[in-house]
């Protein structure tokens, strides 16, 4: 059994981590501190082989405190986790294991597991506990309308990526899918969209808005699915009961679906990253 330590002031991304160095390392006992006055003792305690240790923390940052663990273990791994790049050249002049990017991924776990200054064991993977759940997706991806929220929103029909006329009309019901049911205006979808470019050109901008939402209409009538719109006068909605979505699984508490999920949500929109936070703390509950 490996002792693995993560470190980080920011409870729902040490969750986050948590969940996705388990599906890659089975063995792993993991132990949380949320300060560097516990992660000390942890060190002390609990001897971990393999640290991930966050960089920005209040009273101590990360790479202080890793010289502090490394005055402890000098052979510990050590794997500096951040959501910015510029503390790379100082992380790796400490000869730490690692330095990954947040969210992390089980592919990146992996790697980090791979070159390890001192290499520690997993145990190797087997069939995943989801296969199951993953096969059913597929399945649905082949045979039927699919959408995929949980890294970059993708809409399959029949195993195929669905076309659209239009280039917005994709994000307009990526974003109808995050409000999760809710309705919303045009004036709110145009903003979305055009943010900015708003201003000077609002009608504009509001007249082609129309033309969006005939398309997204007509695109999933051809294939038998516009009941999972609804609109009415300046309201604007999915129906998330009519639509088979990773997002909608992981919402109703399907463990499969949230064990899918490694921090990465509709990231091919800038918008979409207000909700990551939220999902976070939602399936960490779980």
């Amino acid at each position: 059994m490996n002792n693995i330590l993560i470190v980080d002031d920011e409870v729902f991304a040490s969750k986050q981590l948590e969940r996705v160095i388990k599906n890659v390392d089975k063995s792993a006992d993991i132990t949380i501190s949320n300060n560097y006055i516990d992660a000390l003792k942890q060190m002390d305690e609990k001897k971990p082989e393999l640290v991930f240790l966050d960089i920005q923390m209040p009273g101590m940052n990360g790479l202080k405190l890793a010289s502090k663990i490394k005055n402890i273990n000098p052979k510990v791994n050590i794997v500096m986790v951040t959501a910015y790049k510029e503390y790379a050249y100082e992380a790796h002049q400490l000869y730490v294991s690692g330095y990954i990017l947040k969210p992390a991924g089980e592919t990146k776990i992996r790697e980090v597991y791979d070159h390890l200054r001192i290499p520690i064991t997993r145990e190797p993977d087997k069939e995943v506990d989801n296969a199951a759940f993953v096969r059913k997706m597929i399945d649905l991806e082949k045979n039927d309308l699919f959408i995929r929220c949980f890294g970059n929103f993708e809409v399959f029909y029949k195993g195929q990526p669905l076309k659209f006329k239009r280039s917005y009309t994709k994000e307009v019901l990526a974003y109808l899918i995050d409000l999760n049911g809710a309705t919303c205006t045009t004036t709110e979808i145009c903003s979305i969209l055009w943010e900015d470019e708003m201003t000077n050109d609002s009608k504009s901008k509001m007249g082609y808005f129309r033309h969006i939402w005939s398309d997204l209409k007509d695109t999933l009538a051809k294939i038998g699915h516009e009941d999972m719109l609804f609109h009415t006068r300046n309201a604007y909605a999915v129906i998330p009961g009519k639509i088979n979505c990773d997002y909608y699984m992981a919402l109703r508490k399907n463990k499969d679906a949230i064990a899918l999920y490694q921090g990465i949500y509709m990231q091919n929109y800038s918008w979409a990253e207000e909700r990551v936070g939220w999902l976070n703390e939602q399936l960490a509950k779980n």
